[in-house]
């Protein structure tokens, strides 16, 4: 059946790889067009609907034009392998949650893949398979549980109750809490990690209120 499909103005057309696929994708409010291209083959053309957790693939005859408003599909069903899937989806996870979090600031990401010790690139993928948000606090210890890790989040007042272990503190703009900020203290409270370089010991955290912050809670990582 016929479709009206309606462009997203900021970024519509966009361009990338995952493993062995390069994808073009234009974003629309209802969905994506993504052109996918592997080796010598000629490239499909599937149109992406739903959410990260229940999508839908179906075939449209043709990419549009990068200049092309409006537009009406007509969307068949397609045979698509898991890879070719995975890689729509993880190319979407970037362009929508990903470039979103480098824009508002990667500190989570970064405090975490340090308290973890564990590579950059192999924490964030925890998050880009399960198409999750690395900026929100609860996903956050959700995916680290799913991978072997054992975490605890409380209130403010576990900042000071956990000394001997690693903790993230995270942080809330007090003139707008939408806004948030994540730093790691190191066992025994040796030593801080604050990507932006706005705390630089723990004592720092005392006086957050004066530095345009509030503690919201403290992820705990517990001993194996």
């Amino acid at each position: 059946m016929k479709q009206t499909i309606h462009p997203v103005a900021d970024k519509h057309t966009r361009s990338g790889s995952f493993k062995s696929y390069a994808i073009r994708g234009w974003n629309y409010d209802e969905g994506w067009i993504m052109s996918l291209a592997s080796g010598s083959g000629s490239a499909k053309n599937v149109w992406v609907s739903g959410s990260f957790e229940s999508p839908t693939f179906e075939e449209v005859s043709s990419p549009p034009s990068d200049e092309a408003g409006v537009i009406e599909i007509d969307p068949k069903p397609i045979d698509l392998s898991a890879d070719e899937k995975d890689a729509i989806l993880s190319m979407a996870w970037e362009w929508e949650i990903w470039e979103r979090t480098v824009a508002a600031g990667t500190c989570m990401i970064d405090s975490v893949h340090r308290m973890l010790e564990l590579p950059r690139d192999d924490v964030l993928d925890w998050f880009r398979k399960t198409r999750r948000d690395p900026s929100v606090p609860e996903l956050v210890a959700e995916t680290l549980k799913e991978n072997g890790r054992e975490v605890e989040t409380f209130g403010p007042d576990g900042f000071g109750q956990f000394y001997s272990q690693r903790r993230l503190i995270l942080l809330l703009r007090k003139d707008d809490d939408r806004k948030g900020h994540a730093v790691l203290v190191y066992e025994n409270d040796s030593a801080i990690f604050d990507s932006d370089n706005r705390f630089k010991q723990v004592g720092d955290f005392l006086w957050a209120c004066n530095l345009g912050y509030r503690i919201a809670s403290v992820v705990v990582l517990k001993e194996k």
